[in-house]
């Protein structure tokens, strides 16, 4: 009993609200919202693209660490200090690795900005349209409301009922509603996530990842000592 109590409460609450609901305040309900999705893209935007900077920053200074590395190899070798030589080759080739794993996260972020702007302008221009649809709509609500009125008083129905002729038009600026609001949406879920750059790796994995190190650590060593002969 109480269940239907509530139930028909609600209903009736939802209809008084809803008699109290013009086309326009719909309309600008919607725009609103959609203007205010616009705000959390651009801030959006706003935060990956200064991630991007970031990451471009840390290659910059991974690149010119390398370049001093290779220098400072070079010099251990022309003082006989192959094994100092060696231990600065192993800095650089962890660098080159850590290297690797920024510029996948800076090609990842790439792929998300271009995403988010695209989002962004399918919202502005679906904001421009519905203002523009929005002055359409108003303007016909109008005349249709003056030709209500016009109907009523001939008719002799009293102002304060909700005709039919109403009833359509109010359901028809709802649709309308739901469809801006679809697209707004819509237009937000197409961005994308950074995906996990580094999965783990078994044991087996690192022993043939150290294996690998050491080996361009060796050419390279070698390489120096041709260039030093």
């Amino acid at each position: 009993m109480l269940a239907r109590i509530v139930k028909l409460f609600n209903t009736r609450l939802y209809k008084a609200v809803d008699s109290l609901e013009t086309p326009e305040d719909l309309l600008q309900g919607s725009l609103n919202e959609m203007e205010n999705n616009l705000v959390t893209v651009n801030r959006a935007l706003l935060d990956l693209t200064s991630a991007r900077e970031k990451l471009k920053m840390e290659l910059e200074d991974l690149e010119n660490k390398n370049n001093l590395h290779r220098e400072q190899a070079k010099a251990a070798l022309t003082a006989n200090r192959e094994d100092l030589a060696k231990e600065v080759l192993e800095k650089t080739e962890k660098s080159n690795e850590h290297k690797q794993v920024l510029e996948q996260q800076l090609t990842d972020l790439e792929t998300q900005i271009a995403s988010v702007k695209d989002s962004r302008n399918n919202l502005a221009q679906n904001i421009q349209e519905l203002k523009r649809k929005k002055v359409e709509l108003l303007a016909l609500n109008d005349v249709a409301e003056a030709r209500l009125l016009v109907k009523e008083s001939i008719a002799g129905i009293d102002k304060n009922r909700n005709s039919v002729a109403d009833q359509i038009l109010r359901a028809e600026e709802k649709i309308k509603q739901k469809q801006a609001r679809v697209k707004a949406i819509g237009s937000l879920t197409d961005q994308g996530v950074l995906q996990p750059v580094l999965d783990a790796e078994s044991e087996c994995d690192r022993e043939i990842k150290e294996l690998v190190r050491q080996q361009k650590i060796a050419a390279e060593l070698n390489r120096l000592k041709e260039e030093l002969a």
